[in-house]
């Protein structure tokens, strides 16, 4: 919300449609690119002078050699259950019936029949194991295009790797085979029963997408433009798996989903310096492919049964219309935003996780008084109405939706804050306030003195669903992201492929935060990253939290809050006209309670807690002017209490890469 210093200038609109196909990549499926809001992070300017380039493009393709010590990053200590056969040759677990407790340790009882409930319980064994190596071979191709022309802008971000492994063996046999054979079997197991890890046979061939692609089309300028999207992207399922793009192999507990995003909208400007916009966002989140670790797996204290004919994630689709108004230079030295927007957003098709649907009703006015030419005070005042319906989890099938709506979500909320744009390469947007049951923290911020620095900033709070939220975790990028083309029609031509891979680099940090997560709720992302460019060195770093309270989480717990923070670094250093070299370091802390590790882990993390870390060398070697040979090491481990998804996992590859 910006007064006559912060509002966007008329001719900007063409700069900032351009900058759209860049924020809106990573996220594809995220809130689009208003061209009236970004404005607001720089003064009025006219579009620079220096002529821009119609294609800018960095892409890497990557033939590559890992071996790998524990390539699925299994644990050192498993569960085997045991399979009986009957007269007719069917097999099935072999476990014992037990009467369910409470909390209080009272027998829980049907509501019907008044009769206890029992519930069948497998019968399992920890053993020691040996996790299983294994020489994984795979190319992929990573890289971004920015592409603009009259009437239409368009980006494509990411990648896909394709893998296949040397030893296809069964990795169950493999595990099985590395078991002390003094071990005894648990009471109530016969020699003859036969045991099992329940692990999945290899697929020959693995694909991991990554990738995706953003337009806009300026139909008519000044008045109708469509955005459009589309994203293919692997998620982990359980917190062991949040590094999966830094692994050798295909991880298990992994989910691919497609999406996509269609947005039609009219943008006018009007009389002093005003602005409407009428919108509406059409986005679907689809299940292409996803991979338990356990054909079969019994969890927890309750019993869960996953198997091959069940589902487990939600499609997701939303529907959203936006009407809004910006006052521009209609009163002096005050400007205000009137905002409407309705929301209906629908989770189904999962056998094992909730089904939801969230309503919501929203509307805003914001305010700004123009303290001088660099600051400005703004207040908010908006008013909510939500409704949630959940599906109990496990009952999919059985139970019809509820009201879950929480009191706390409908009704008045606000927020105060400021903005300060002090020069035209920095800016920042602060508003802090309540909403959705929580402390509402917005930020949109960057700094960037020179060529070779760049800070930015944000963060948000938001009523989401896991699915949706998958494809929102990326909105830190957007601040530093919608200003890429500015910075590539002022630099050399020998620097865009620096500044772009810059605005890229930073992708692979959220996948570790933007994880598949379960149910409705309210979410809050925050977001700082920082690069510096020096003619021979680069240094980058980035913080990330993603936290969120979900609601009718169910299992038995009444905190069903969870939060992940990562911390991102990496240096890359031009040795010699031939030789290059980097480092990468990552770590991740997760605390609470996920239920995905309940669906596939051995038993839930008793102290809701563990901690991740991730560090990598490597080099190249210029063998041409497009061609190198690379190399890398690495070592990964996750750590925590009361869970049998910990794992160590030791690397190294050598290959080529072709630039182009």
């Amino acid at each position: 919300m910006t007064t006559r210093r912060h509002r966007p200038a008329r001719r900007a609109l063409l700069c900032a449609a351009s900058g759209l196909a860049v924020a809106a990549l990573p996220a594809a499926a995220q809130d689009t690119y208003r061209p009236d809001r970004e404005g607001q992070d720089v003064p009025n300017r006219r579009v620079p002078a220096a002529p821009r380039r119609n294609l800018v493009s960095s892409w890497n393709l990557d033939l590559r050699a890992t071996y790998s010590d524990n390539f699925r990053r299994l644990s050192d200590q498993r569960a085997r259950y045991f399979l009986r056969a009957d007269e007719t040759g069917d097999e099935s677990t072999v476990g014992v019936l037990v009467p369910r407790i409470d909390d209080e340790g009272a027998p829980v009882v049907d509501e019907e029949t008044g009769e206890p409930i029992i519930d069948f319980v497998p019968t399992l064994q920890l053993v020691d194991v040996e996790p299983p190596d294994n020489v994984v071979l795979s190319a992929s191709l990573r890289g971004a295009t920015v592409y603009e022309r009259a009437g239409l802008t368009g980006v494509v971000n990411g990648g896909v790797r394709v893998g296949t492994y040397a030893d296809r063996a069964s990795l169950d046999q493999r595990l099985l085979d590395s078991i002390d054979p003094n071990v005894a079997l648990p009471d109530g197991v016969l020699a003859t029963d036969r045991p099992t890890f329940g692990l999945n046979d290899l697929d020959e061939v693995f694909i991991e997408p990554n990738i995706a692609g953003s337009a806009t089309a300026r139909i008519v300028d000044d008045l109708f433009y469509v955005d459009a999207s589309a994203v293919a992207e692997q998620q982990a399922l359980s917190t062991r798996n949040n590094l999966s793009a830094e692994s050798s192999g295909a991880l298990d507990n992994r989910i691919v989903f497609a999406g996509g995003s269609l947005s039609p909208y009219i943008f006018r400007n009007v009389a002093e310096g005003g602005s409407v916009e009428a919108r509406y966002r059409y986005t679907g989140v689809f299940v292409v492919d996803e991979n338990l670790d356990q054909s079969e797996r019994f969890t927890g204290e309750r019993l869960f049964l996953v198997d091959e004919g069940q589902n487990y994630a939600n499609d997701s689709t939303a529907h959203e219309g936006i009407l809004e108004y910006r006052s521009g230079d209609l009163l002096d030295k005050i400007a205000f935003r009137v905002t409407g927007v309705a929301n209906r957003t629908e989770e189904s098709g999962s056998d094992i996780l909730a089904e939801s649907k969230i309503e919501r009703l929203s509307a805003e006015v914001e305010g700004a008084y123009e303290i001088n030419s660099v600051f400005a005070a703004t207040a908010s005042v908006g008013y909510d109405d939500v409704s949630v319906e959940l599906t109990p989890q496990g009952f999919v099938d059985s139970v019809p939706p509820t009201d879950n709506t929480e009191s706390g979500l409908s009704g008045v909320w606000w927020t105060v804050g400021f903005t300060a744009v002090p020069s035209r390469r920095s800016s920042l947007q602060v508003r802090l306030g309540e909403r959705f049951s929580g402390t509402l923290l917005e930020v949109e911020g960057h700094y960037r003195p020179s060529a070779r620095i760049n800070v930015t900033a944000s963060a948000e709070r938001r009523l989401d669903t896991g699915t949706q939220g998958t494809f929102r975790g990326f909105r830190g990028f957007n601040s530093r992201t919608v200003r890429v083309l500015d910075q590539l029609s002022n630099v050399q031509a020998g620097s865009a492929e620096r500044l772009l891979e810059q605005a890229v680099s930073f992708q692979g940090g959220f996948d570790d935060v933007t994880r598949q997560g379960s149910g409705a709720g309210a979410y809050d992302r925050y977001s700082l990253s920082a690069t510096y460019f020096l003619r021979r060195t680069s240094v980058s770093a980035s913080v990330n939290y993603t936290g969120s309270d979900l609601f009718g989480l169910g299992g038995g717990t009444d905190d069903n809050s969870n939060s992940i923070v990562s911390l991102n670094g990496q240096v890359r250093r031009q040795i010699s006209r031939r030789l290059s070299a980097y480092a990468n370091a990552r770590y991740q802390r997760n605390d609470g309670r996920f239920y995905e590790d309940v669906i596939v882990g051995l038993e839930g993390n008793r102290d809701r807690n563990s901690s991740q870390i991730f560090g990598a060398v490597g080099a190249a070697w210029q063998l041409g002017p497009q061609l190198s040979a690379t190399g890398q090491i690495y070592h990964a481990e996750r750590s925590s209490t009361g869970t049998q998804l910990d794992y160590k996992e030791n690397a190294v590859s050598a290959g080529l890469r072709w630039t182009f």
